[in-house]
């Protein structure tokens, strides 16, 4: 009894704490494949698509056809290489971040998506530092500005539906640890499930199993 109330309490907590998707660039996540360290520029990535099975795409905003550049060992930021740089449209970085993440249906890139949060780390962004968030209809539905820039998490949310977003760094800057939360798809205008949804499944089921052991054990009472 008490190993199912311990499975319940963390289903509980999986369907809690599970709703969002966290990127981070230094490991292996959807169809990224993080550099390794040691591998200099050539071993740098440029992403735009790559995360499109969790419903996102990235652009770089001055050269929206090349994605953004992440992965370089070799910039000012060595204790961190692997991180989000703009594209300089040469086929190398931009420390100067302007990246635009816009968010789609993970089953079709074509259909659009909104989320309900959204939030990410500039390095040294600079004071001023700006994430902006947009909807459907390209309408500024909120901005949050960096007051230093340094190691500073800029957040938005409970602000509308949130179609796309734009992080423009004041200075010399990398990005990481990209975190949105509640992502609707518009196509079927239902939510895109999530591990919350497969963690209520689980709760459930786990609910289902301690009736029916209570049930079993009163008829061979009886």
């Amino acid at each position: 009894m008490f190993k199912t109330i311990l499975l319940c309490l963390a289903c509980i907590t999986l369907s809690a704490t599970a709703q969002a998707e966290l990127i981070t660039f230094d490991v292996d996540q959807a169809d990224f494949i993080a550099p390794a360290e040691s591998s200099g520029e050539a071993g740098a990535v440029i992403v735009d698509d790559q995360f499109a099975s969790i419903g996102v795409l990235f652009r770089d905003m001055d050269f929206p056809t090349q994605g953004v550049w992440v992965g370089n060992p070799n910039g000012p930021f060595s204790s961190s290489p692997n991180v989000l740089y703009s594209n300089n449209g040469s086929g190398s970085f931009d420390y100067l971040v302007r990246a635009e993440l816009t968010f789609v249906d993970p089953n079709n890139i074509d259909v659009p998506a909104y989320v309900t949060s959204i939030s990410g780390v500039f390095t040294d962004a600079g004071a001023g530092s700006t994430l902006t968030a947009y909807d459907m209809d390209d309408n500024v539905l909120g901005v949050s500005t960096a007051v230093s820039g340094n190691m500073e998490t800029l957040s938005l949310s409970d602000i509308g539906e949130i179609a796309r977003v734009e992080f423009v760094a004041q200075d010399w800057t990398a990005l990481d640890d990209i975190n949105f939360d509640g992502l609707v798809s518009m196509g079927a205008d239902v939510p895109v499930p999530t591990m919350s949804f497969y963690g209520l499944v689980l709760m459930m089921l786990s609910l289902v199993y301690v009736a029916s052991r209570r049930l079993r054990v009163n008829i061979k009472r009886t």
